[in-house]
């Protein structure tokens, strides 16, 4: 419940001048760099079989020789279990009749202020739940998704990550661009993205800036300062996102990292016993990695 009568916002402050100082993390900011699924595939979770190692029995022969035998693959079931959220705004309808009383403007000024409030604190939770679970699936130290798949038994599952902690170098980026794409199939670069937390950003950004060199010609014009923003570091995009864990970067592939609305957005008002008016915001969002050995991740390079 935000109590704004408390906060001293209706009887000394019109709602519409509040200045707002709070950081929320942007959550579209964040997943514009991965991949969006339409379509929900109902259960309790979200469900992919995979193939993990195979033996082939092709070989070389000759007129003597008999049909060959088949060979074999063996497989396990990942899974990562749905995640519901939920936030709630409250506002007191005496609040709300004072605040028309002393003229602010009417009753939507202080749901919206409340509701957006909720709205704000849901989708920084929706943030948190979608990095936490794609940064776990990234660490090569951890088990892969909720099916708690060992690395070690399944090495297909294991990729590319640097734990050390040191200031990020452009041969850290490099290390983990070829290490991450040697020997794997269907892959290069440019399919990749650089995601980066800001600080990291912030150091390697006149690092790669030393990697050029332009010719000036100042014709008594001003120039201008500062390093050039990365749009690519070896064929490989980069790009930023806020709210970020302090020195991570994810290099990854847009179209293996998957978001899924599995609950769509509802909004509830709720009958509580008080004169108050209840809104309830609830949605169903996860987030999961194909593909997984595929990527790779850096982690305190700040």
């Amino acid at each position: 419940m935000y109590d704004f009568d408390t906060a001293g916002f209706i009887q000394t402050v019109v709602m519409p001048e509040v200045e707002d100082t709070r950081f929320v993390k942007p959550y579209r900011e964040l997943v514009s760099n991965f991949s969006e699924e339409t379509e929900n595939e109902g259960g309790p979770s979200i469900v992919k079989q995979l193939i993990t190692s195979s033996t082939s029995t092709a070989r070389n022969f000759t007129k003597s020789d008999v049909d060959p035998q088949s060979g074999t693959f063996a497989g396990a079931v990942a899974r990562w279990d749905y995640t519901y959220q939920e936030a709630a705004a409250t506002v007191h309808n005496i609040d709300i009749n004072q605040a028309r009383n002393k003229g602010v403007l009417g009753i939507e000024n202080l749901l919206t202020q409340s509701v957006g409030m909720a709205a704000d604190g849901l989708w920084s939770l929706i943030y948190d739940n979608v990095y936490a679970q794609i940064k776990a699936d990234l660490l090569n130290s951890g088990t892969f998704s909720d099916a708690a798949l060992n690395r070690s038994t399944y090495p297909t599952l294991a990729l590319y990550n640097d734990v050390t902690d040191a200031t990020i170098t452009v041969s850290d980026l490099r290390t983990c661009q070829f290490q991450t794409t040697f020997n794997k199939n269907g892959v290069d670069p440019s399919q990749y993205v650089f995601l980066m937390e800001p600080t990291v950003y912030h150091q390697v950004q006149p690092q790669i800036a030393l990697l050029n060199t332009w010719n000036q010609t100042n014709t008594g014009a001003p120039v201008k300062g500062g390093y050039a923003p990365i749009a690519e570091f070896q064929g490989s995009k980069v790009a930023i996102a806020q709210g970020m864990t302090v020195g991570d970067v994810f290099f990854i592939r847009p179209q293996d990292v998957k978001i899924r609305k599995h609950m769509e957005f509802t909004t509830e008002v709720k009958q509580t016993g008080a004169f108050t008016t209840k809104i309830i915001l609830r949605v169903g969002i996860n987030a999961y990695v194909e593909n997984v050995g595929k990527q790779g991740m850096l982690t305190n390079k700040d």
